[in-house]
């Protein structure tokens, strides 16, 4: 794909980065420079770090 980033907006996730695209990878395989400034400055608007709030959900790493 030609895209260097992608990402999907809802109400529910916000702004979530698309790191493949039917197996392949969109751009470096890994959220972009515009994706993440974006999701930084949501944050800092609605006073929520949507990315930490997400991890808090995983399993401590061993």
């Amino acid at each position: 794909y030609a895209a260097d980033e992608a990402f999907v907006s809802s109400t529910r996730y916000c702004i979530l980065p698309v790191a493949t695209l039917n197996g392949l990878p969109v751009g470096e395989g890994i959220p972009g420079k515009a994706t993440t400034a974006l999701l930084e400055s949501w944050s800092a608007a609605v006073c929520i770090d949507f990315v930490n709030q997400a991890l808090s959900h995983l399993p401590p790493a061993e």
